[in-house]
């Protein structure tokens, strides 16, 4: 559905020098996890698309960006207890970003420290996934 909505507004936006903002998950930069498989694809399938299109945008005039964020206090994630103490943005800071992406036109913003789960990600992801293998054996009582 975005991918439509999106395709349908290019004309509007290339008349108007528009500007499309992806806001996407710091998922999509590092291994997907357990648990969180739809959304997880969503969000690395539109993410996908958008990067690929976005030199096409461009020579429209359409300005683009991308934010990548992390975990949101969101009603989304209220039923997940484990997230009641984890660290999470508030909604209000994550609108002041999203307009001040749209004031800058800068084309990507993600937290400074993604970088190095993006590295850790890669280096332990073999670890990860043997983990993740034993715990759900474990939990299978296999």
């Amino acid at each position: 559905v975005p991918v439509k909505i999106c395709l349908a507004l290019i004309p509007i936006l290339e008349r108007n020098s528009g500007h499309i903002l992806n806001i996407s998950a710091i998922n999509v930069l590092i291994e997907p996890m357990p648990e969180w498989a739809a959304y997880q694809a969503s969000k690395s399938a539109f993410d996908q698309w958008f990067r690929s299109v976005i030199p096409e945008l461009n020579r429209r005039g359409i300005s683009t960006t991308s934010i990548y964020l992390p975990l949101v206090r969101t009603r989304m994630i209220a039923p997940t207890k484990s997230y009641d103490k984890m660290p999470a943005m508030k909604s209000s800071h994550v609108a002041q970003l999203i307009g001040k992406m749209i004031i800058s036109r800068k084309r990507i913003h993600k937290p400074w420290w993604v970088k190095f789960a993006e590295q850790g990600s890669f280096l332990f992801r073999r670890p990860m996934q043997a983990y993740l293998r034993r715990k759900y054996k474990k939990d299978r009582g296999v």
